[in-house]
């Protein structure tokens, strides 16, 4: 199963990037079971690297499609909660 996960987000990263993902890092993920919603997140911006080139994108959230942004008890993680929204090749949809 994990290793179904593996291949699913290398899968991803490739079809995202154009690129051939070259090493899998493992990184340990602290969640918390207990956090503050802020409120609705109206929109993600981010930087990254496709087929070689820097790209900024700035994804705006329709309406109905918002996920909360809440945030964990020692205020040092940022969590993006529901929404109706999917990351594939193209990035954020929905």
């Amino acid at each position: 199963m994990k290793q179904q996960k593996i291949n699913a987000a290398i899968d991803l990263f490739e079809n995202f990037t154009g690129e051939k993902a070259e090493y899998v890092d493992r990184v340990k993920l602290h969640v918390d079971t207990v956090a503050m919603a802020i409120g609705y997140c109206d929109a993600v911006a981010y930087e990254t690297v496709r087929e070689g080139k820097v790209e900024r994108y700035i994804h705006e959230f329709e309406k109905g499609d918002r996920p909360i942004l809440a945030v964990s008890s020692d205020g040092k993680q940022l969590y993006l909660l529901g929404g109706d929204y999917k990351f594939t090749d193209r990035g954020i949809i929905g």
